[in-house]
């Protein structure tokens, strides 16, 4: 067992896991499992991991505009759409025919959106 696996640490704060779920993760899960692993090192003993312990290239930077430089145009708008999804749903206590209108989208527009995003309904505070 390495060092970093027998630290402890409180979670995660809101701003790293919307980095997380923000990122396209190129490299899948051996890269998601080292930017963890990287951000567990750094972290202090018993406090929450925060976005600014991932590497450049996960972390959103952002430019003298506000626009976040490290990601593509696509890979921005699908973690936006992804987010306002499930802010969505959560407002609306999952339900789909509400969360769809409160959105303005069909509620079959918002399932395709979910079966893309790979968001389950009980994901969504459900």
């Amino acid at each position: 067992m390495v060092e970093e696996e027998r630290r402890k640490v409180s979670g995660f704060t809101m701003g790293a896991v919307q980095t997380m779920v923000g990122f396209n993760w190129p490299g899948n899960v051996r890269q998601l499992e080292n930017e963890i692993r990287r951000a567990v090192t750094l972290a202090e003993a018993g406090k929450e991991i925060g976005p600014e312990l991932f590497s450049d290239e996960v972390r959103p930077v952002k430019n003298g505009n506000g626009a976040l430089s490290n990601q593509d145009l696509k890979s921005c708008v699908e973690a936006f759409e992804k987010q306002r999804i499930l802010e969505g749903l959560e407002r609306c206590g999952g339900s789909i025919a509400k969360a769809a209108a409160l959105l303005g989208v069909t509620r079959s527009g918002l399932y395709k959106k979910m079966a893309r995003y790979g968001i389950e309904r009980d994901q969504s505070g459900m």
